[in-house]
């Protein structure tokens, strides 16, 4: 979001500081009220879905390995 949407993205790292995670419903409702075309695609739907569900965690686990630390 930070890329397609800038403006947006920092209006909401202000309102809840960089610190504390914003609520879903805010970001959708910014969304709605913007005139951003990027809230209106299928993969920023699936992406407050999943945002929803996990919060900021992500569903996909990684493994540190002996590869990935050098």
């Amino acid at each position: 979001m930070r890329y397609h949407a800038p403006i947006e993205f920092a209006l909401i790292v202000d309102s809840c500081g960089a610190k504390e995670a914003p609520s879903a419903d805010l970001i959708e409702k910014l969304g709605y009220l913007s005139g951003n075309n990027f809230f209106k695609t299928v993969c920023f739907r699936r992406a407050l879905m999943d945002y929803r569900k996990n919060g900021l965690r992500s569903k996909k686990a990684w493994c540190v390995t002996h590869k990935l630390k050098h």
